[in-house]
């Protein structure tokens, strides 16, 4: 395994509005042994032209991962950020989003932070501001967030990079055992499997699937795309537009829902437009093959990132299936968790207020108890069900086998899962049309679109069954 100390400098590759899915662009290795803790100090008093550097600082981009905490600390005011949503952007605009945050927030805790966020508002809305002091910390225990730093010419490390740069440190630390049990880490440098590719992965995968009792699905948006329907971003289909182009992602945060009417009728009109989707699209080769493993008793269960049913419509029981990130099919309340009992009628409600460019009514949006509803998936600042994502561990504790399909493996805590499997030394196959960040630990990697591929694994596999009868 690559040393930490040697890994790339940041942001060797220059970012762009694409590398939202930042770790596709910087993220080449995992690292297990390391967290770290990164600093923005600025001291006025300290520099020959404080206004230069210090706007300099704050036009540094950063790469703020979602296991990561961020700390603000500047006179008169503090703020910790807990674990959330990653961020790649400049620091100022990091700020402007916490500040944003700080004003979604309960009165109650506004009243607390207001009489003192004077300054902080100024470093916000003020380009020209210089403060007295300011200090941005970033401790990441996965060790995968970033500041950007100057460029020094001879520089070899991460760490030496961090080293030569006055305003930006960086600390290396061992995560405690706490972390390795928030994250599922592995602290040993095990060794790594001899990956398959092309043709060799593709045999690979069939023999491991004849061979195998308990096999494991983890599916992404990869898999519904092949059936016409949209990712929220990356679709790899140039006919499908990707929601993420056709809605605001930043507003979509779980707070906004709940408080500005507007947003939330955003959101069922943007899972409206989904389920229209969803209710013209069939299942695929990817869908089919683990109904077909199903029936042959070698499926254990299918984790899904995927929010359409279409391993139901394949003929899944939903029994076998783990939707970590909810479903669409269903509407709830966020205050009594009750599920609305036709949400389809809420739906059709929905499309026809969109056609006629009405806002949603409000008893539409309401439940009997008062609360808000929303469609019954996880949204940006909204916790996982703590159940799904127990159950979707446990199945890597028990599986013989892992097919991870569709997914660029990007998200937390999802991207974690495989790496439970792989410490029991059980191979982990991956058949995606993109790179991982996990293909170096996997056993077989067929790159490629998933229905495609699976459609001829089942024509390999039922050949196979008709020559051993």
């Amino acid at each position: 395994m690559k040393d930490f100390e040697k890994a790339e400098l940041p942001f060797d590759i220059v970012p762009t509005s694409d590398h939202f899915d930042y770790l596709e662009a910087l993220q080449n290795e995992e690292y297990y042994n390391k967290g770290i803790i990164l600093q923005i100090i600025f001291e006025k008093e300290k520099e020959e032209f404080p206004s230069k550097v210090f706007s300099d600082l704050m036009n540094r981009l950063v790469l703020r991962t979602d296991s990561s905490v961020l700390t603000i600390l500047c006179p008169l005011f503090s703020i910790e950020m807990p674990k959330g949503n990653s961020k790649f952007t400049t620091v100022r605009d990091l700020l402007l989003a916490i500040k944003y945050s700080i004003d979604d927030m309960p009165s109650s805790i506004q009243s607390q932070l207001l009489p003192k966020i004077g300054v902080f508002s100024e470093i916000v809305n003020n380009v020209d501001y210089v403060p007295d002091w300011f200090k941005l910390i970033i401790e990441d225990p996965l060790g995968n967030s970033r500041i950007q730093c100057n460029r020094i010419e001879n520089i070899s490390t991460l760490k030496d990079c961090y080293d030569s740069d006055p305003n930006v440190h960086a600390d290396f630390f061992t995560r405690t055992e706490a972390d390795c049990l928030e994250f599922d880490l592995i602290l040993e440098i095990e060794e790594r499997p001899n990956t398959l590719y092309g043709d060799n992965a593709l045999e690979k995968i069939i023999e491991l699937i004849q061979n195998s009792s308990k096999i494991l699905g983890l599916t992404g948006a990869g898999i519904s795309v092949e059936s016409g329907i949209s990712a929220f971003r990356n679709s790899g289909n140039s006919q499908l537009q990707n929601i993420w182009e056709k809605w605001n992602q930043d507003e979509m945060t779980y707070q906004n829902i709940l408080s500005k009417k507007k947003i939330r009728d955003d959101y069922f009109e943007m899972h409206a437009f989904l389920k229209e989707q969803i209710s013209k699209a069939e299942p695929n080769g990817s869908h089919h093959l683990f109904a077909q493993l199903k029936e042959k008793g070698k499926l254990l269960k299918v984790i899904t990132q995927n929010i359409d049913g279409m391993h139901q419509k394949a003929g899944l029981s939903d029994d076998k299936v783990i939707e970590i990130h909810g479903s669409s099919r269903g509407v709830v309340c966020t205050k009594c968790r009750t599920l609305v009992e036709d949400p389809e009628k809420i739906y059709s409600q929905v499309k026809d207020c969109v056609l006629e460019g009405k806002s949603l009514p409000d008893e539409l949006v309401t439940c009997k108890c008062g609360g808000v509803l929303k469609p019954n998936t996880i949204s940006f600042g909204e916790e996982l069900q703590d159940s799904k994502l127990i159950e979707a561990r446990q199945q890597c504790r028990e599986c013989d086998l892992m097919i991870i399909m569709g997914t660029r493996l990007l998200v937390s805590p999802v991207n974690q899962l495989p790496k439970l499997v792989a410490a029991r030394n059980v191979p982990v196959v991956i058949i995606n049309l993109e790179s991982t960040p996990f293909d170096r630990n996997s056993v077989a990697v067929m790159n490629g679109k998933s229905g495609e591929t699976c459609n001829y694994i089942l024509h390999r596999l039922t050949s196979i069954n008709n020559q051993e009868r």
